[in-house]
């Protein structure tokens, strides 16, 4: 039974922040969840560049082999 309690009692604690922070939200919904969408559209795109330049990086790594190995096999 006290696991039951403790669950109910998180629940009734994260309902009651939920509606306290609505009520005193300086911001209305509409804009809080295009603030959200604009945090994680800015987020995507960090990412997405970051992935480019590794990408980048990676291709610039794989010519340098394929050149080495080429090369070594001109040698031979």
């Amino acid at each position: 039974m006290k696991g039951i309690e403790c669950v109910g009692a998180i629940l009734g604690g994260a309902i009651l922040g939920g509606a306290v922070a609505l009520l005193f939200a300086p911001k209305s919904g509409e804009r809080t969840r295009a603030d959200i969408k604009n945090f994680f559209d800015d987020e995507v795109e960090k990412y997405r560049a970051k992935c480019r330049c590794i990408t980048d990086r990676f291709k610039g790594e794989m010519d340098e082999l394929k050149n080495s190995v080429a090369h070594e096999f001109e040698k031979k």
